[in-house]
């Protein structure tokens, strides 16, 4: 039985892969989720050669791979990086017991190959040891992981995801633990049955992403017309703010109220100040409904309506006037200044739609701008 759930687990584990390496990686959430469907793949991967092509029984009944320490620091970090919290990976220290046991794995394998008697004995340890460090660790941070999940990540469809993988390896590691505390040390009488639970649950996960980026897609492509015309730094392009209209009035069976704009208005400007969501370089209408918690397309008929300027330009405002605060305070002190590396602070991810925005709203380029304020410096 469980030889062919390892089977069917990979086989979802890389059809899943190769769905999110087709569909392109276009956030930084899909470049996570594809490190943590990889690490699924060479995790059963490993687990296929050991029950087919290994003979040594106490290596096919038990043997940890280090691979399984890779998925709940990956979850952590995507809950991070779906708060927008800065400096992610100075939490780099959830690797040590990765690197650690990743050695060790090695070591045993290189000992088991060379000196089998001597191996099995390495390997009960190893298995030992690796088991008590990695259940509890993945315990502990799926936990902080929900809490934080709860705490700093606005309702989403990649918070969902976050949870439920969370959630899996919370009980699968809980269940681990059990089995194995009741057993005096040695979950060899238990070990098919949690190895069974473990696979299917990779699958499960496997399952859960795919799931997650197809409906991802068709959300995009419900909002669309085409990729470009709601990408604000498409330089052969602006948003096709009519389109967007047209899909806003179809969608929603009442007009919003000047009150009701208002509100949302000032939801809008609160978070654009206060949290500066303009230098999210992947902001979207979707995206911005989720961080203010207001309906979309409410979102586009009060920018429309109300502040009377489509979605992008709103956002783009908001990140000239911040490039220019920093280009007016390099002028000011005589400072030399990478223009690029400002307009990517700000949001912008283009060379072209950065100093198209800019002319379009200041009448100068960034360069000629700062020239205006200190002809004294160079570029």
């Amino acid at each position: 039985m469980m030889n062919y759930i390892i089977v069917l687990g990979l086989f979802q584990a890389i059809l899943t892969a190769l769905f999110l390496y087709s569909t392109k990686l276009r956030k930084s959430t899909d470049t996570f989720l594809f490190v943590l469907v990889l690490c699924i793949v060479v995790h059963l991967a490993i687990k296929f050669v050991i029950y087919h092509f290994v003979d040594e029984p106490n290596v096919r009944k038990a043997m940890n791979t280090f691979i399984g320490f890779f998925y709940t620091p990956i979850i952590y970090f995507l809950a991070l990086n779906e708060a927008k919290k800065k400096n992610i990976f100075s939490n780099w220290y959830l690797f040590i017991p990765i690197i650690v046991v990743t050695i060790a794995f090695f070591s045993t394998a290189t000992v088991l190959y060379a000196a089998p008697m001597a191996g099995i004995r390495i390997l009960q340890h190893y298995n030992q040891l690796s088991s008590l460090t990695f259940m509890p660790f993945a315990i502990i941070l799926a936990i902080k992981t929900l809490h934080f999940s709860y705490l700093n990540i606005a309702a989403s469809p990649s918070r969902t995801l976050i949870i439920q993988i969370s959630v899996i390896l919370l009980i699968l590691n809980c269940i681990a633990l059990i089995c194995y505390s009741i057993s005096n040390n040695d979950a060899g009488d238990w070990d098919p049955f949690i190895r069974s639970i473990a696979y299917a649950s990779l699958a499960i996960i496997c399952i859960l992403i795919g799931r997650y980026k197809f409906t991802s897609i068709s959300q995009e492509n419900a909002v669309q017309e085409t990729p470009a015309n709601l990408n604000p730094n498409d330089e052969h392009g602006v948003p096709d703010q009519t389109n967007l209209h047209k899909i806003d009035c179809k969608e929603r069976k009442e007009i919003l109220t000047k009150e009701r704009m208002k509100e949302i208005w000032e939801k809008l400007e609160s978070g654009m100040k206060s949290e500066k969501y303009y230098k999210d370089s992947e902001l979207t209408l979707e995206k911005l409904s989720q961080l203010v918690h207001e309906n979309k397309y409410y979102i586009s008929e009060t920018l429309n309506n109300y502040a009377g300027k489509p979605f992008y330009t709103y956002i783009n405002e908001y990140r000239v006037l911040d490039i220019k605060g920093k280009i007016e305070r390099y002028a000011t002190n005589e400072l030399d200044i990478n223009m690029l590396t400002v307009a990517y602070s700000a949001g912008f991810n283009s060379k072209s739609s950065f100093n198209k925005y800019f002319k379009e709203m200041t009448g100068l380029t960034p360069t000629l701008y700062f020239k205006k304020l200190s002809p004294s410096k160079s570029l």
